[in-house]
């Protein structure tokens, strides 16, 4: 067992009133900011990922109505034309796009990097090497935030480019990463 579990006279150590004092202690004086900040800040990034896909034109082909899929289509086939004058075409990006793209981006990178110091921080922490990187890799939340951010960053990279329509491969991508999203918030 581990040592919080183990019993004083039928009570979890944990319940004790004194222990119960310093754990509320350090929840309102460290743990809560610290938690409110990180949930804001995802919060931030979730929705700057979610308004920035929104606003990407899709690039499949709808069934017959002449809208932004289809004008995508148009556009991916003709490269060498940056907007084929259609109706309901950008000549650009709008300003907002590009600024959701950058913090998605921008918080992507961030927090990879975030996790590749958690990685070696784990693994290094312990004596045995095996014991860091299996306690590293028990965990799925690991693994879900990798997918995450990785495929949140490959999803943003569009941002850095002048074309309009991302490819149907990037777009696959980012739906995996909205998707990773939504489970991670739980």
């Amino acid at each position: 067992k581990q040592w919080y579990q183990r019993r004083v006279r039928g009570n979890f150590l944990l319940t004790h009133p004194v222990v119960e004092a310093l754990i509320m202690t350090k929840w309102k004086s460290f743990a809560r900011p610290y938690f409110w900040l990180s949930f804001l800040l995802y919060l931030l990034f979730f929705s700057a990922q979610n308004a920035y896909q929104l606003m990407q034109i899709r690039p499949f082909i709808a069934s017959s109505s002449e809208d932004d899929s289809v004008i995508a289509t148009k556009i991916r086939n003709n490269p060498d034309k940056p907007c084929l004058e259609v109706e309901g075409c950008f000549t650009q990006k709008p300003p907002e796009c590009v600024i959701f793209g950058f913090i998605v981006l921008v918080m992507s990178a961030a927090r990879l990097m975030l996790e590749v110091v958690d990685f070696l921080s784990t693994v290094f922490s312990e004596v045995k090497l095996t014991t860091g990187l299996s306690k590293y890799l028990k965990s799925p939340e690991n693994y879900l935030e990798i997918l995450l951010y990785s495929c949140s960053l490959v999803f943003s990279l569009n941002v850095l480019e002048e074309k309009l329509v991302i490819s149907p491969t990037q777009w696959r991508i980012g739906t995996v990463a909205v998707l990773a999203g939504f489970i991670n918030l739980l």
